[in-house]
Parts: C-alpha cells; structure tokens; sequence
C-alpha cells in the first residue's frame, strides 16, 4: 500500500470513527433523563423505552396479526367421505337422516358455546360425546390391530395396503376440540376400510367378515355422531334450572317432546362438578362454584333432581 493510499484509509476511518461518536453521543443526549424531561422528543423517547412508565407514544405500533391454523383431511375411501358428508333426510320419502362429520362438527361448535355460557344440557352432551367416542375408540383400535396382524403377520409375504391415488383433501376449520379428535377417528376408520379391502381382495377374510368389518365401524362412527343431535338450543343455564325460570320450563319441556334418546342432565353435571375432560371455561359456573366453596357451612334450600323436574314440568307447563 502506498502513501498516499494510506493517508485516504486512515481518512475515511478517522471520517467514520467521528460519525459513529457523534451518532452515539446524539443517542445518549436523546435518552438522557434531562433531554427527556426539557424536550417533547426527549419524553416521547422515553415512553417508547422497554420498561419505562409513562403515557402511551401516539407512534403506530406495529401488532402481530391475529393467529390463524389450518388443517387438512386426507380420505381414500368412498365409505369414509361418505361418512364425512353424512345424507340429508326426508320424511315424505322416509328417508333417514345419516349425521356425518360436517355436520357433527357445526353443531358440536354450538354445544361448546352453550357450555361455555353454563348451558348444563351442553355440559352433558359433552359428556356423551366423550363416552362415545372413548367407545368407538376401543372398537377402531381392536379392528385395525386384527387386521394389521392378519397382512402384515406373513414372513417373505408383503402386501401394500390399497391407497387412492387422488385422495380427497378437506380442508377442516372446527370450533370445538371434540371435532377434531373425531376426524382422528374418521381417519382410523378410513384406515381400517382399506386394511380390510386389502384383506378381502388377497383372501384373508371373506365376505361376511368384510361386512362385519364395516357394519361395525361404520354403526359406531354414526353413534357417536349422532350424540349432537340429544342437545337442543334453548339458552337455558344452571341459574335458570335452579331459579325454575320460564326459560328453563320450557327448555325442560323441549327435552321432553324427543321420544328416543333423551339428554337427562345428571346431578354431578349440574352441580358442575362432572364436566367432560375437554370442555370450554365457563365463567358462570366457576363463579357459582367459587361462592358455594367460599360458604361450606351455609344451609341451602335442598334442589329437586332433574328427573323430579321433567316429570313436574309437563304439569307446569299446563299452568302457564
């Protein structure tokens, strides 16, 4: 390196060490406690200063965006989107309604609002649908380990369980996490069919124990969607139940005009201390359990049991 080569590095170094001080020395005077005191830059510095109290800065904050998921279902066989799409019924043709995953799906979203706003016959839907589909679960899990052991159990003998080439992709956008888990068992079931095709068409099963496979699984699906059919909307909460307001006189009756598989609120779930193991925060409910822990030697007028009031309501219903 030259002279002179030298003279412009130590130049331009000199330029940018004196730029540098002069940069950090205008930050200190900006956030100095005496700048922020004598100057409106100074204070609005100092309130936009981590950990420093102070009115907020009329500077734009930039926020996150609001937090989005996605989720995506594969189904190979016909019998699972069928079951997903469930049938539409119609009494003048007497066809019956089959409730498939969508709409099990929307309307376990409903429940888990009405259960979040203290809606007790929400609350024992939930439970219904958690025995369902613990139910179901034990069903699955004992078909598809019989029929993984019956392919894959032949030593020098491998077959490919049948997969779709294009299989249908869902896109899934649930409220309740009680959808989500029965989409796992929607795919189990998908699952198991395949299994028991690949067995059926190599000869390991015949015909009538294809059909038990499939009559079993499919029944025990639609079970247990089905559940959200027990609950009707009616706004009704514990308060009103035990209150026996005119809302929960006419929700009792509504419960009382389905004939078959009728929800009966069970006296743990109503006292709220039996909920399922996923259920929505009820901010009502905590409050009542609160007070009533908060005062264990008050004496409490004894409540009827629900099914001292659904037989009662009919009568009451009369009278109004």
């Amino acid at each position: 390196m030259t002279t002179n080569e030298s003279h412009v590095v130590d130049a331009e170094g000199a330029n940018a060490t004196t730029q540098d001080t002069n940069l950090l020395n205008n930050l200190d005077r900006m956030f100095s406690p005496t700048a922020q005191k004598e100057t409106p830059k100074g204070r609005a510095a100092r309130r936009n200063q981590p950990g420093l109290s102070g009115e907020p800065s009329e500077r734009p904050v930039n926020l996150p965006p609001s937090m989005q998921m996605g989720a995506t279902l594969k189904l190979h066989t016909h019998l699972a989107i069928n079951l997903f799409r469930g049938r539409r019924g119609d009494r003048a043709k007497n066809i019956r309604q089959i409730v498939g995953m969508s709409l099990f799906a929307r309307q376990a979203g409903l429940i888990w609002t009405a259960a979040k706003n203290d809606d007790p016959y929400a609350d024992q839907c939930l439970v219904e649908i958690e025995a369902a589909h613990k139910r179901t679960k034990v069903l699955l899990d004992e078909r598809e380990k019989a029929l993984s052991e019956l392919i894959e159990g032949l030593e020098g003998f491998e077959v490919d369980v049948q997969t779709c080439t294009e299989p249908l992709e869902i896109p899934l956008n649930f409220h309740s996490p009680w959808a989500y888990r029965s989409v796992l068992l929607l795919l189990q079931y998908d699952k198991i069919v395949r299994l028991g095709l690949t067995a059926h068409h190599v000869g390991f099963i015949g015909d009538a124990e294809w059909n038990d496979v499939i009559t079993d699984s499919g029944r025990a699906m639609r079970n247990l969607f089905e559940e959200v059919n027990r609950w009707v909307f009616t706004n009704v909460t514990r308060d009103d139940i035990r209150k026996n307001t005119k809302v929960a006189k006419r929700a009792q009756g509504q419960y009382l005009e389905k004939k078959n598989n009728r929800l009966v609120i069970e006296d743990e779930v109503m006292e709220g201390t039996k909920r399922a193991s996923i259920a929505p925060r009820s901010p009502d409910l905590e409050k009542y359990l609160s007070t009533k822990s908060a005062q264990p030697s008050a004496k409490t007028k004894p409540q009827p049991s629900q099914q001292e009031i659904q037989q009662d309501a009919p009568e009451n219903a009369q009278t109004n």
